[in-house]
């Protein structure tokens, strides 16, 4: 049986203008729920209609390798008959580190009474959704944006559009609550926390470099952050952490860089091992190519040879003939 949960409390809406809405819903304790369970957001309001999300966290009984994305127009049984309503959409789930990795896509739909819902059966693999190497999951907490327009001309909503919005300073935000200190703390310890228990080796490089920003991005804090004195050791104990991670890769690199050398050593050993027995068969080819020759002038003579002996043999019987 298909299990329904709302789960709208942290949706957040964005406008440019009359033509684009943007809303953004977090979805907490992500891993938590069911297979085959729907979950739906809370309603929003966009040019004269309500919409809604949902989807099914662990896919549904069609596909449960896939998490599945809709929307519907919420309101449409209350809509007069023969309604229709035509919306540019676009879907994404973000990659919360990495913005540019996020899956998206953008279509349109005719939306009417025979028809109120959109969306998609397999808009992303499970596995992908919840690979440690991706970050669509932070904090197992999940953000699902979609980008609506009513307006005819098509294009108003793109992937480069949806990838560049948080950079977007025409935007607006009809919902906005500036981060308390709790969260800031928070923040800082899952990333702490992410760091140490990483496996991840960078390369030499990689390490320098991102010490690199590391320092850049440090110094580029707002004075009155450094100033308050409430941060600076959460601060330093962030900057420890990551020196302390990329030491350990710094000194991993080395060790792989060490055991690559071996490996090079024991293949230019092998490869002239390999060299020595392939001029071996060289000469032995040679050798064998003279031999082929020899056989064949060998030959050449026991054939004349034998018309040779085929020749005497009529003479004798032409002598015995006359006797």
């Amino acid at each position: 049986m298909e299990a329904n949960s709302k789960s709208g409390s942290n949706l957040t809406k964005f406008t440019w203008s009359v033509e684009i809405s943007k809303v953004t819903w977090r979805i907490q304790n992500f891993s938590s729920f069911k297979e085959d369970q729907r979950l739906y957001s809370e309603n929003f309001s966009f040019d004269g209609n309500k919409w809604r999300l949902s989807i099914y966290p662990k896919g549904n009984k069609n596909n449960a390798e896939y998490l599945s994305i809709y929307i519907d127009v919420a309101d449409s049984e209350t809509l007069p008959s023969g309604w229709s309503r035509f919306a540019q959409v676009g879907f994404a789930v973000i990659d919360q580190v990495y913005r540019r990795d996020s899956t998206i896509t953008v279509f349109t739909h005719e939306f009417n009474a025979m028809n109120s819902n959109c969306g998609f059966n397999s808009f992303l693999c499970l596995r992908k959704l919840h690979d440690p190497k991706r970050d669509y999951l932070v904090n197992d907490a999940c953000l699902v944006q979609v980008y609506i327009s009513t307006d005819k001309p098509t294009g108003l909503i793109s992937r480069e559009l949806i990838l560049e919005t948080d950079s977007d300073k025409h935007e607006t935000k009809e919902t906005d609550e500036e981060p308390t200190e709790e969260d800031i703390k928070t923040c800082f310890t899952s990333i702490e926390s992410e760091l140490s228990s990483s496996d991840t080796v960078f390369s030499k490089e990689e390490a320098k470099e991102t010490q690199a920003k590391l320092d850049e991005a440090l110094n580029m804090t707002p004075v009155n952050f450094y100033d308050s004195g409430k941060f600076s050791s959460l601060e330093k104990a962030f900057k420890l952490t990551i020196t302390r991670k990329l030491d350990r890769n710094v000194i991993r690199y080395k060790e792989v860089e060490s055991e690559v050398k071996q490996v090079q050593q024991k293949l230019a050993a092998l490869l002239a091992e390999r060299k020595g027995l392939f001029r071996s068969s060289k000469d032995i080819k040679t050798e064998l190519e003279a031999v082929g020759k020899e056989c064949a002038e060998y030959e050449a003579n026991a054939k004349a040879a034998e018309a040779g002996w085929g020749r005497i043999k009529d003479l004798i019987s032409s002598i015995k003939g006359r006797i």
